[in-house]
């Protein structure tokens, strides 16, 4: 991470989300204010940005309002939910997009918009993304925000943790429950359109209402969010509507299929977005569906929490594995903090206060606390702190770094929960083959813990040395991660000084 002095510059955050991407600017002393987006061409100015894109031709992509709403009609035009996919690619016609080149073209959009609001060349922000995501991922994250406009330097920061400090803001302002007055363990529960991120936390008091606050330990589903809940629900309304469906009238196409498809995913979701509100009962009709099919049916909270009951068991897993992995009983945690789009829904909430056995506190602007809290935190990196917090979060590695040896053996590297940046060296673990050779293969692990279980290949490390490696050598590593969660390895034969470094390719 690279840091910049303030200046003039205005603190930048920004969520890039599943179905939403949204900025946040604040001046110097200032509070992180929500960044309105103009929706190109000619639509209305949004606090947040749809993350669809439509292309009309190739090359060019309409970002935003004006995409989400051609999506039941042009499904085969527009591209959606590109977060949860980043390793793949799309094709429109007969063009092929890589993630970057869709991530970037959502980000040019918000990029220019905070550059708007402030008024000023926007050089650097904080860019949430899953505390899960992994190294590709997270490079991918970091090389479409460079291309989005002005070579944008971003730090990444986990969704979780921007959310518990959205809390700790709201909690200074008196919007929702503070911080416990002692030491307290602070559990945050972030579900949005893609992704459901689990936080713990220990925070502690500093006087004058600040506190301090390390991080226990992150946990993330990336295939689980709103996009879920409306894919059940959808399910659900089509059931309903094959009981309607006139005899004979045959297999649909694949283009009706997909245009049927998507007319229900955006009725799911209005009436996800309706139950999420006062409404007890929510009356849904789709008219013109393939085979003369007019559906209309009613859906009530008994009948929704049927519907979901699936995912919200994946929920109530999520966070138990979060106090798990940050070595936490239910009965440990202080604060239960709802963030997200989806802490509106009735099932989502109870689940989380279920999970812990205390009421949750949902923030007063839970679809903003992500962005926020990004700006809260680049605040905190060019030195303009906000009050609720004396110094910047440390973020932690979410998953252990180790080498598979022979015989099965296994060697830590760097620990998951390991506050970052670290450095590790590990010598004598590896051993050159006595007749020498060009290139040694390592293999390099990472997992949740020292579960033997979940551990999974990350990359294969190759070492070449300039003139070949000789025999008999002790080689030793030198692995860093960095606050992006970005590992760098270095590898380097023991006790020689020259022509001692070993090029090292895989990561």
């Amino acid at each position: 991470m690279r840091i910049m002095a303030r200046k003039d510059r205005p603190a930048v955050g920004i969520d890039y989300g599943t179905t939403s991407a949204l900025a946040a600017v604040a001046s110097r002393g200032g509070s992180p204010v929500v960044v309105s987006v103009p929706q190109k061409p000619d639509g209305p100015v949004l606090d947040r940005l749809p993350s669809y894109l439509y292309f009309p031709r190739a090359g060019r992509a309409v970002v935003g309002e004006v995409a989400r709403k051609l999506y039941p009609f042009k499904p085969h035009k527009v591209i959606r939910s590109v977060k949860r996919d980043l390793a793949r690619t799309w094709t429109v016609g007969k063009t092929t997009y890589g993630a970057a080149d869709l991530v970037r073209f959502v980000l040019r959009e918000i990029v220019a918009a905070a550059r708007a609001h402030a008024g000023a060349t926007v050089r650097e922000a904080v860019l949430t993304v899953p505390s899960t995501f992994g190294q590709e991922e997270r490079r991918i994250m970091i090389e479409a925000a460079r291309s989005a406009g002005h070579g944008l330097d971003a730090t990444l920061l986990d969704e979780p943790l921007a959310a518990f400090l959205a809390y700790l803001e709201e909690a200074g302002k008196g919007l929702c429950q503070p911080p416990p007055a002692r030491r307290g363990r602070v559990l945050v529960v972030d579900m949005g359109g893609g992704t459901t991120d689990i936080s713990v936390l220990d925070v502690d008091p500093a006087g004058r209402g600040a506190c301090t606050a390390r991080v226990r330990g992150v946990h993330s589903d990336t295939r689980l969010g709103g996009d879920d809940f409306d894919t059940a629900i959808a399910g659900h309304l089509a059931a309903a509507g094959m009981d309607e469906s006139p005899p004979g009238s045959g297999p649909l196409t694949e283009d009706a299929r997909r245009w049927a498809g998507g007319r229900l995913l955006v009725a799911a979701e209005e009436a996800k977005i309706a139950l999420a509100g006062p409404a007890g009962t929510v009356h849904v009709g789709v008219t013109g569906l393939p085979g003369g099919i007019d559906l209309a049916t009613d859906l009530d909270g008994p009948t929704l929490a049927e519907i979901v009951d699936a995912l919200v068991g994946r929920l109530r897993e999520a966070i138990r594995h979060g106090l798990e992995i940050s070595s936490s009983a239910a009965s440990d945690v202080d604060v239960v903090v709802l963030a997200g789009g989806m802490a509106f829904l009735g099932p989502v909430a109870e689940a989380a206060g279920e999970a812990v056995g205390r009421r949750p506190v949902r923030l007063a602007s839970p679809m903003t606390a992500v962005v926020r809290g990004a700006c809260l935190h680049h605040m905190g990196i060019v030195g303009d702190a906000p009050s609720v917090l004396v110094e910047p979060l440390r973020p932690v590695l979410t998953e252990s770094l180790g080498l598979k040896l022979a015989g099965g053996g296994y060697l830590p590297l760097v620990e998951a929960g390991t506050e970052l940046p670290a450095r590790r060296i590990a010598t004598g673990c590896l051993l050159t083959p006595h007749t020498g050779c060009a290139s040694i293969r390592v293999p390099l692990y990472g997992g949740d813990g020292g579960r033997a279980s979940g551990r999974r290949l990350l990359a294969t490390l190759t070492l070449k040395g300039r003139a070949g490696i000789p025999g008999g050598q002790p080689v030793g590593l030198e692995v860093t991660a960095d606050t992006n969660k970005m590992v760098h390895v270095r590898a380097f034969l023991e006790g020689r000084s020259e022509g001692g470094s070993l090029e090292v390719l895989g990561l």
